[in-house]
Protein backbone atom coordinates (compact mmCIF):
# COMPACT_ATOMS: atom_id res chain seq x y z
CA UNK A 1 0.00 0.00 0.00
CA UNK A 2 1.41 3.41 -1.41
CA UNK A 3 -0.48 5.70 1.55
CA UNK A 4 0.77 5.81 5.20
CA UNK A 5 -1.81 7.95 6.44
CA UNK A 6 -5.70 8.17 5.59
CA UNK A 7 -8.08 11.22 6.09
CA UNK A 8 -11.31 10.50 8.01
CA UNK A 9 -13.59 10.42 5.02
CA UNK A 10 -11.44 7.82 3.39
CA UNK A 11 -12.28 5.29 6.38
CA UNK A 12 -15.87 6.16 6.66
CA UNK A 13 -15.96 5.15 2.71
CA UNK A 14 -13.66 1.87 3.40
CA UNK A 15 -16.40 1.15 6.16
CA UNK A 16 -19.45 1.63 4.17
CA UNK A 17 -17.43 -0.61 1.34
CA UNK A 18 -17.07 -3.27 3.92
CA UNK A 19 -20.50 -3.08 5.32
CA UNK A 20 -19.10 -2.83 8.89
CA UNK A 21 -22.63 -2.07 10.26
CA UNK A 22 -26.08 -2.44 9.04
CA UNK A 23 -27.05 1.49 8.75
CA UNK A 24 -24.56 3.96 7.17
CA UNK A 25 -21.43 4.27 8.45
CA UNK A 26 -20.87 8.05 9.73
CA UNK A 27 -19.08 10.10 11.87
CA UNK A 28 -21.11 9.53 15.15
CA UNK A 29 -20.21 5.75 14.49
CA UNK A 30 -16.72 6.49 14.09
CA UNK A 31 -16.67 8.58 17.15
CA UNK A 32 -18.80 6.04 19.25
CA UNK A 33 -16.00 3.27 18.29
CA UNK A 34 -13.39 5.58 19.21
CA UNK A 35 -14.78 6.33 22.67
CA UNK A 36 -15.27 2.77 23.61
CA UNK A 37 -11.37 2.72 22.46
CA UNK A 38 -12.36 -0.05 19.79
CA UNK A 39 -10.97 2.69 17.13
CA UNK A 40 -7.95 4.23 17.91
CA UNK A 41 -7.21 8.02 18.03
CA UNK A 42 -6.20 10.37 14.84
CA UNK A 43 -2.44 10.67 14.69
CA UNK A 44 -2.83 14.36 13.55
CA UNK A 45 -5.95 16.16 14.06
CA UNK A 46 -7.15 19.53 12.89
CA UNK A 47 -10.60 21.03 13.71
CA UNK A 48 -12.63 21.56 11.32
CA UNK A 49 -10.12 20.12 8.75
CA UNK A 50 -8.82 16.73 8.33
CA UNK A 51 -7.92 14.08 10.62
CA UNK A 52 -5.41 11.13 9.78
CA UNK A 53 -4.84 7.32 10.37
CA UNK A 54 -2.19 5.54 10.04
CA UNK A 55 -2.60 2.30 7.52
CA UNK A 56 -2.54 -0.50 10.26
CA UNK A 57 -4.42 1.69 12.56
CA UNK A 58 -7.08 1.71 10.15
CA UNK A 59 -6.99 -2.32 9.15
CA UNK A 60 -6.78 -3.07 12.86
CA UNK A 61 -9.54 -0.71 13.63
CA UNK A 62 -11.98 -1.72 11.32
CA UNK A 63 -11.26 -5.59 11.80
CA UNK A 64 -12.10 -4.62 15.32
CA UNK A 65 -15.54 -2.76 15.18
CA UNK A 66 -16.56 -5.17 12.23
CA UNK A 67 -16.06 -8.18 14.99
CA UNK A 68 -18.20 -5.77 17.41
CA UNK A 69 -21.76 -5.32 15.57
CA UNK A 70 -24.68 -7.09 15.47
CA UNK A 71 -24.45 -9.20 13.93
CA UNK A 72 -20.93 -9.71 13.58
CA UNK A 73 -19.32 -9.39 9.79
CA UNK A 74 -16.37 -11.54 8.96
CA UNK A 75 -13.60 -8.98 7.72
CA UNK A 76 -10.18 -9.53 6.95
CA UNK A 77 -6.87 -7.92 6.22
CA UNK A 78 -6.91 -8.73 2.55
CA UNK A 79 -10.46 -7.08 2.32
CA UNK A 80 -9.23 -4.27 4.45
CA UNK A 81 -6.78 -3.61 1.68
CA UNK A 82 -9.05 -4.31 -0.85
CA UNK A 83 -11.60 -1.28 0.21
CA UNK A 84 -8.45 0.52 0.48
CA UNK A 85 -7.36 0.07 -3.18
CA UNK A 86 -11.39 1.19 -4.29
CA UNK A 87 -11.09 4.08 -2.25
CA UNK A 88 -8.24 5.47 -3.76
CA UNK A 89 -9.96 5.35 -6.83
CA UNK A 90 -12.11 7.94 -6.26
CA UNK A 91 -11.05 11.51 -7.52
CA UNK A 92 -10.60 12.69 -3.92
CA UNK A 93 -8.52 10.07 -2.57
CA UNK A 94 -6.04 10.93 -5.97
CA UNK A 95 -6.12 15.10 -4.49
CA UNK A 96 -5.03 13.94 -1.11
CA UNK A 97 -2.36 11.49 -2.28
CA UNK A 98 -1.17 14.42 -4.60
CA UNK A 99 -1.25 16.64 -1.03
CA UNK A 100 0.86 13.76 0.68
CA UNK A 101 3.18 14.11 -1.67
CA UNK A 102 4.19 17.78 -1.46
Amino acid sequence: MARKLWIQREVLEMANFLHVQREKFNNNSLNYWREKKIFPDPVASEKGMYSWYTTQDVITGLIAIAKRTRPPVEVSQEDVEIAMKKVLESNRSKYISKMLEQ
